[in-house]
């Protein structure tokens, strides 16, 4: 069985299943499952890919393009291929309205990836899959740990700023790829969630750089270079201005740790303080209705 944070790895033998509708993302599946030699077989609904893996569960990867109205669909997935052990690719825009049930894609499979249009490439990230090669992205379990937290008008650019912020991004970057102007962007972001584009975008890259360096154990010029940074000082002189920690001290600490100062630079409480919280909220009340 396939463990995201681990790595363990299911049998080499893949087939591909796939629900695209964009001539783009037919053409980089086709590329991606001509480098493995392996066949596509096209469906018409999540549904019939749901029914295919069960068919084939072994190796089986399923490619969904989703879009503002996909909800249902990355829902059934979510649902339907948890007890297949199948990889599922998901491509396509982050819609406001998809961003939740992908996460719980990400939660119930195996092995849940993304392929952003705009940020990624369909056709390598295929290719990775097929290659049993380790998921190297931390936006999933980033956006996963806080999303629920959020405001919904704040999901989307927290989404974007997270998985494209991988590597150093420009605020312009970043509204182009939510689709709004800069100053529609520095509004909402403020408004939402309480910080700059920038200050958000670096954040986002403190986040992936410490994934990077307690879970995949990368140093030097693999972590500089992910980043887009010229040097791992230049990186780790990022990370400071951003988290007040250097780079170094997170091998010795956990990304979990990361999370935590992302969730209180946002405002936000932690799992432990939204329990705490909730707790207090239910013995108030009891205290309201008793006699």
């Amino acid at each position: 069985m396939y463990d995201k944070e681990i790595g363990l790895r299911p049998p080499a033998n893949k087939r591909i299943f796939a629900v695209l509708m964009s001539p783009h993302a037919r053409t980089a599946v086709a590329r991606g499952a001509s480098s493995a030699l392996t066949p596509v077989q096209y469906y018409n609904n999540s549904n019939q890919i749901v029914e295919a893996a069960i068919r084939d569960p072994i190796g089986s990867v399923c490619i969904v393009e989703a879009h503002a109205g996909s909800r249902r669909d990355l829902q059934l997935l979510a649902e339907g291929l948890g007890q297949t052990g199948a990889s599922l690719l998901v491509t396509g825009r982050l819609a406001s309205s998809t961003i939740q049930p992908l996460l719980s894609c990400y939660k119930n499979l195996a092995d849940c990836r993304v392929a952003v249009a705009g940020i990624h490439s369909i056709e390598r990230r295929l290719v990775e899959i097929m290659k049993d090669e380790k998921d190297q992205d931390a936006s999933l379990p980033v956006l996963t740990r806080i999303i629920d937290r959020l405001p919904t008008d704040g999901r989307q650019i927290l989404a974007y700023a997270v998985v494209a912020g991988e590597r150093i991004l420009s605020v312009s970057e970043l509204a182009s790829l939510c689709a709004v102007s800069e100053r529609t962007l520095e509004l909402r972001t403020a408004a939402c969630l309480g910080m700059r584009p920038k200050r958000l975008l670096m954040w986002a890259l403190a986040l992936h750089s410490s994934w990077r360096a307690t879970r995949l154990e990368w140093h030097g010029k693999a972590l500089a270079g992910a980043a887009g940074c010229a040097s791992e000082r230049a990186l780790s002189n990022r990370v400071v201005r951003t988290t007040g920690h250097r780079l170094a001290n997170f091998r010795n600490g956990d990304f979990e740790d990361v999370v935590l100062m992302f969730l209180s630079a946002l405002g936000l409480p932690s799992s432990a303080e939204v329990i705490v919280q909730s707790a207090a909220t239910i013995i108030r009340a009891e205290m309201d209705v008793a006699p």
